[in-house]
């Protein structure tokens, strides 16, 4: 295994390890196991992201709101109307979550912010949120794809909100 020195640090392909004086834990492939200005200003612009279509996608599924250019559930024919209750229910509280990761980004986007396991806990736990509440919506979408042939926009919709959140918890983990 080769070991690599340098700027206070040995390394080897797995782990890195901080020479000299201060007790810094590093984990694997060099990154540093706290939260860095990067990674929570990364993680703040992804979530920013993710919340702006969150609250786009909601606004798709209140029919009031998106007038002729919002989600169609024309598929289900003499159904239409039994599902408004449920969706207007979702749409409002993917509209909240997508508010709440807007505050939470502009909040920890400023440089200087955010150095904290409250900056880490918050970003996570609302990128957890947007993930756990598209991922009926996207199995739902993804059987009246297959089933119908119809509605891969919405299907696309979920599936790029799911990515987007990932991608902002893997700010700190990759």
């Amino acid at each position: 295994m080769r070991l690599l020195k340098g700027a206070g640090f040995t390394c080897s392909r797995v782990v890195c390890t901080k020479t000299g004086s201060g007790n810094s834990a590093v984990g694997p492939a060099g990154k540093e196991s706290g939260t860095s200005k990067h990674s929570t200003s990364m993680a703040a612009k992804w979530l920013l992201l993710t919340g702006g279509i969150s609250i786009l996608a909601g606004i798709l599924y209140i029919p009031g709101l998106s007038g002729s250019w919002g989600i169609s559930f024309a598929f289900m024919q003499d159904e239409i109307g039994s599902e408004r209750p449920l969706v207007t229910y979702w749409a409002q509280v993917s509209i909240a979550v997508g508010m709440i990761a807007l505050l939470f980004s502009l909040l920890f986007w400023r440089r200087g912010q955010g150095q904290g396991s409250f900056a880490k806990f918050s970003i996570i736990a609302v990128a957890c949120g947007v993930f756990s509440l598209q991922t009926i919506p996207l199995i739902a979408w993804l059987f009246v794809v297959i089933l119908a042939m119809d509605g891969f926009l919405p299907a696309l919709l979920h599936f790029a909100l799911l990515v987007f959140a990932l991608r902002t918890i893997k700010e700190f983990y990759i």
